[in-house]
């Protein structure tokens, strides 16, 4: 009975701390992630540009890491009455020089140009509109093949004859011989100036679009599960049933894991993704957990799997190994596998050279802690291809050919993989192993048990001594000798008191370190620096200061709670490069000019969506 009810007062703890509503420690790792994210491109260079335009097969060679360093903020929280939040996700990306080794920003990188590709994909049903296509590229020199540097191909953008016309059409500005008719192409022509695979995405708060997720409150069953996204719980991508949300929102499951699979749904990908368990791990915490990963059903088509069949786009079914990306990604023929064909059809990988798949490089693994639903290592890793088809139009009068492509080989092309991974850091790892400790044990319980049994025992003792005392007292009768202070200053009977530092008895089992402070009472307060109980695990820098309760403030530099602080009164959720400089954590104030907090602060009062009086005033709030 007394171990049902520590378990019923844990479990309430537990679930007060893992759900997602402010002053829960869930709702400060999932607000703003604690955890070092990375995303890393690798791009390929095609070194036969021009024989593949002729009908060779592409030749390609990897070039990378550009790394960056990823941030994630949860912005314009909403919470509401069925124990669910709204949110924007806010992403953004740094580069991160050191982390991509030899390889520079201004690499040039020799590619297919997506937008010619793109644009004649729009209008293959109609051989006017592509013969109309064909007759603006030549007149405007458009290029298959070209070159840009690894920044415009991310994050920069790089200009495009189609993208400034369509930027600057108008009914005056149309050439006499282009017709005037609407080409209907796809929102990813119309709407940009350039084209970035990541263009336009940094910093961006709707790009990710709006989430609804269930916080737990009422149960911790669907913690993190995705209600809404959009306002909807369908979207217009696929059709039904693989257009329904299913899963997490992408951070957090509900406690005891099975292993059998888990679902999130990724709006990189506007799909519900599933992954099956692998296998039990142990990371570099030595933190146990289960392995989830993509697999060769992860992508498969409905040749192989009837029920995948929903996932083709517009009577267009990707071969197995591949997503079609079409409906996703505004338009354009792209198709989304796992980095070099892993787990894919044969046949994807015999159409090009240069790929050499590997299950450790380029599998996509995310571990788990099932006992909480946390995740403790993720390395997310996709592909992005191009299907490339040859246009050779109609015999003789060549209606419908597109020159730059009538004479290449059918292919999806690979153009770039990334991964963007995290793992746990020291000061999460730390927490963690405590947890898991005291809900895999009974010796918690057992503690739980005892403690209250001594307690009961320690008044009936004290009553009957005060009794005999009393009574004694009344005769006019010393006390006996027993009951007197002895030289070193300790007592025969002392149940449940200490009465002098380092001296205790046979029920104050640890160390007392000052005179009349019970031991197994005073279960959170640290009474002399270094010095602790059962429940202060970790060392107290100042006396008076609790060690569990106290989690962002230090209170001398280098000495920390679990995470090194460089200054007192800085938080030590992150390591501080420098006084004022801050890491994750301190997130509101703008030291100076080009100094930030994590979004560049280009000038005072211009920066980070909220205005900065000047240097050093606080952002959140206008001083």
């Amino acid at each position: 009975m007394l171990a049902g009810g520590y378990q019923a007062i844990f479990d309430a703890v537990l679930q007060n701390q893992m759900q997602v509503t402010p002053g829960s420690r869930a709702y400060e790792i999932w607000k703003d992630t604690p955890m070092p994210l990375y995303i890393r491109f690798y791009l390929f260079n095609l070194t036969n540009g021009e024989e593949f335009q002729k009908g060779a097969k592409p030749i390609l060679q990897e070039v990378g890491p550009y790394t960056y360093r990823e941030y994630h903020s949860k912005q314009n929280l909403s919470y509401h009455s069925n124990a669910t939040v709204t949110y924007y996700q806010q992403r953004w990306w740094i580069w991160d020089e050191e982390a991509s080794g030899e390889n520079y920003q201004n690499d040039t990188i020799i590619l297919l140009n997506t937008v010619p590709v793109s644009a004649a994909w729009s209008v293959r049903n109609s051989s006017a509109l592509l013969s109309s296509l064909n007759a603006f590229f030549k007149h405007t020199s458009e290029q298959l093949i070209v070159t840009a540097t690894a920044a415009e191909i991310l994050f920069d953008g790089f200009s495009d004859p189609l993208l400034d016309w369509m930027t600057n059409f108008t009914s005056t500005t149309r050439p006499p011989w282009f017709p005037d008719i609407d080409l209907h192409l796809p929102p990813g022509l119309t709407d940009y100036d350039k084209f970035g695979w990541f263009y336009k995405r940094n910093l961006s708060l709707t790009y990710d679009g709006l989430f609804n997720m269930f916080t737990g409150e009422d149960t911790l069953d669907h913690i993190g599960a995705i209600d809404l996204w959009n306002r909807s719980r369908t979207t217009d991508f696929f059709d039904y049933p693989c257009n329904t949300l299913r899963g997490s929102a992408g951070e957090l499951w509900p406690p005891n894991l099975k292993k059998d699979l888990i679902e999130f749904y990724s709006p990189d990908l506007c799909m519900s993704m599933r992954l099956e368990y692998k296998e039990e791990i142990r990371d570099a915490h030595d933190l146990p957990g289960f392995r989830y990963w993509g697999t060769n059903y992860t992508f498969v088509n409905g040749s192989v799997t009837p029920e995948y069949a929903c996932y083709c786009v517009k009577e267009t079914c990707a071969p197995t190994g591949l997503l079609n990306a079409e409906s996703c990604r505004m338009g354009a023929p792209a198709f989304i596998s796992f980095p070099h064909f892993l787990f894919a059809d044969p046949f994807l990988l015999d159409a090009v050279e240069g790929l050499n798949p590997d299950e450790e490089k380029h599998a996509f693994v995310m571990d788990l802690i099932p006992e909480l639903g946390t995740p403790m290592y993720v390395a997310a890793r996709m592909q992005i291809n191009m299907h490339v088809k040859p246009y050779k139009g109609k015999p003789i009068s060549h209606l419908g050919r597109i020159d730059m492509l009538k004479d290449v080989e059918e292919v999806y092309l690979p153009l770039l993989w990334f991964e963007e991974v995290a793992g746990l850091p020291d000061d999460m790892a730390g927490e963690l192993h405590l947890l898991l400790f005291i809900m895999q044990t009974p010796t918690m319980s057992i503690i739980f048990a005892v403690m209250i049994v001594v307690g009961v025992l320690s008044v009936t003792i004290a009553l009957l001594l005060h009794y005999k005392v009393l009574k004694r007292g009344k005769r006019g009768r010393d006390p006996p000798s027993s009951f007197r202070a002895t030289e070193n200053g300790t007592r025969d009977v002392c149940t449940t008191r200490c009465v002098q530092p380092g001296v205790y008895n046979q029920v104050c089992t640890a160390r007392c370190v000052q005179t009349g402070v019970y031991n197994q009472v005073c279960t959170a307060r640290c009474v002399q620096p270094g010095v602790y109980n059962q429940v202060c695990t970790a060392r107290c820098v100042q006396t008076g200061v609790y060690n569990q309760v106290c989690t962002t403030r230090c209170v001398q530099p280098g000495v920390y709670n679990q995470v090194t602080c460089v200054q007192p009164g800085v938080y030590n959720k992150a390591t501080c490069v420098q006084p004022g400089v801050y890491s994750q954590v301190c997130t509101t104030r703008c030291i100076q000019p080009g100094v930030y907090n994590q979004v560049t602060c280009v000038q005072p009062g211009v920066y980070n969506q909220v205005t900065c009086v000047q240097p050093g005033v606080y952002n959140q709030v206008r001083d």
